[in-house]
């Protein structure tokens, strides 16, 4: 009976280590082209919860966090949330050896197997010296990618070790480590190398303006800080204003609801997006101008902090671009925070009314042969046309204004 006992103890034993799942696999998903090869790692965290990384050498890829990790018995489940992600089911063999089953994304099931090669690596959470207290907080921004709005958001904040840490929100809602965070002055460098990507900005104000850099993929994306300016609710009543045009000194008044569809631009001097969308904007002007569409170009810029915003630069600009619509000087930035605009450049179409029907960029892209969508010119036909904005509102990219203090 002893015997029994012991031996009944012994195989329990091995039944509880075989079903862990704890350690590093490595293993390949099938897909109908290739195989694609993989690692995992599991582990318990202090919490006694399974945690765990996803790691794709051959993008670049190491020690993503995993999401919905779950063991029920022999069935392991865990999800990789971002781009090309999906979730993983699969069944531990009884030797505890290996893990089968099938990966699906994008509601295609591919099989995927794994096979224990050691004990877990999971990193801590890297740390890096203290950062302002200017620049911890949540904030956002929109990525072009493939022709799509990508968002992604940054949480950063200083630890009661004088040390920092951060993540990046992808698109699907992942937060990803950021490995080194390096600030001076107004310039911040940060580095992920799960994903293999750096950002490098500038920060003024409640905007950081700068471009992430992932393998041969580079592109611009300013910041928000997420509760600074709010942008003006679509439906909502828009401001009314009166401002000094700078090519001819008089003041331009608009006022909403004066029965013509109006197209509110903030526009600057020097920023290169605004520039690069210049001959669109006056193209798109001159066409809808003929229907009665009135445009506004307006200036919030500190010219304090940025002289070429001027008003004689602005006049030098207007004339020499020949612009067929005002440009107006919001010399205290109020027009600019009464519509929440943050970029340049920044559109609003506003109708007959007075209400807001449109907000965002003016094309996808100031390039012809890489535009998908014509954000601007579409609002304005549905508009003139009686009918509803099909796409309300979308992500401004560009140069953060610079506000008056």
């Amino acid at each position: 009976m002893r015997i029994s006992i012991i031996t009944l103890l012994f195989a329990l034993s091995l039944s509880a280590q075989s079903s862990d799942p704890s350690g590093h696999w490595e293993g390949t998903i099938t897909t109908p082209h290739m195989e694609v090869g993989i690692q995992t790692d599991l582990a318990k965290d202090a919490g006694g919860r399974f945690i765990g990384t996803f790691s794709n050498p051959a993008q670049n890829v190491k020690g993503l966090p995993l999401a919905d990790v779950a063991v029920n018995g022999r069935t392991i489940q865990f999800a990789l949330k971002t781009t090309g992600g999906g979730a993983f089911q699969g069944q531990l063999s009884a030797d505890g050896k290996t893990i089968a089953g099938d990966f699906t994304t994008q509601g295609v099931p591919l099989p995927f197997k794994l096979t224990r090669t050691g004990a877990a690596v999971i990193e801590a959470a890297p740390k890096s010296p203290a950062i302002a207290k200017d620049l911890e907080g949540a904030w956002s921004g929109t990525l072009q990618a493939d022709g799509q709005e990508k968002r992604i958001g940054l949480k950063l904040s200083n630890q009661s070790d004088g040390t920092s840490t951060g993540t990046v929100i992808s698109n699907e809602g992942m937060e990803i480590p950021i490995t080194t965070i390096t600030q001076k002055g107004p310039s911040v460098h940060l580095d992920v190398k799960s994903v293999g990507g750096a950002y490098d900005g500038e920060l003024k104000g409640d905007a950081l303006t700068g471009t992430w850099t992932q393998g041969p993929f580079v592109a611009p994306i300013v910041f928000h800080r997420q509760g600074a300016t709010s942008e003006l609710s679509i439906g909502g009543r828009a401001p009314r204003f009166a401002l000094p045009n700078a090519v001819d000194g008089k003041t331009v008044q608009f006022t909403p609801g004066d029965g013509r569809v109006a197209v509110v631009m903030f526009l600057c001097n020097q920023c290169p997006y605004a520039r690069a969308f210049e001959p669109r904007i006056v193209e798109l002007a001159k066409q809808y101008q003929a229907r009665g569409v009135a445009f506004y170009a307006i200036d919030s810029n500190d010219e304090a902090k940025n002289p070429i915003e001027s008003i004689a630069e602005m006049k030098a600009r207007a004339t020499g671009k020949e612009w067929p619509f005002p440009y107006l000087k919001d010399t205290d930035s109020a027009i600019a925070h009464a519509f929440g605009a943050r970029v340049t450049p920044h559109v609003f179409v506003i109708d007959s009314r007075g209400a807001l029907r449109y907000r965002g960029f003016v094309d996808d892209s100031a390039k012809p042969g890489e535009r998908h969508e014509t954000g601007l010119a579409n609002a304005l036909e549905e508009v003139l046309a009686g009918k509803t904005v099909s796409k309300e509102s979308t992500a401004p990219f560009g140069c953060a204004i610079t506000f008056k203090s």
